[in-house]
């Protein structure tokens, strides 16, 4: 991702306001930013959009962050593909 201004990246994220706010903070610093609200979202939009980088939210439902991650990186086209996991959950076990 050399520049930015060219680089697309996915944020996922099922709390409309997060999501919104990253999009906007990404948008200001030259991204293009891609947004899903599901794990669902995020299995459909990597192949259509092929994102630069991913901003992968641990709890969403009905398939986590955690399981998109695992997905993601099996599949060889997308494997390569950064990933950066977000949460709002501070817990020991999230963490």
């Amino acid at each position: 991702m050399t520049d930015p201004k060219k680089s697309k990246v996915l944020v996922a994220d099922d709390d409309e306001i997060s999501g919104t706010y990253l999009g906007i903070f990404l948008k200001k610093m030259g991204f293009i930013p891609v947004h899903a609200d599901s794990g669902l979202d995020v299995l459909r939009l990597l192949n259509l959009e092929r994102p630069d980088a991913v901003l992968l939210d641990i709890g969403m439902e009905p398939i986590n962050g955690i399981v998109v991650l695992k997905h993601l990186k099996r599949e060889v086209n997308l494997a390569s593909i950064p990933v950066i996991m977000v949460s709002g959950d501070d817990s020991r076990e999230t963490i």
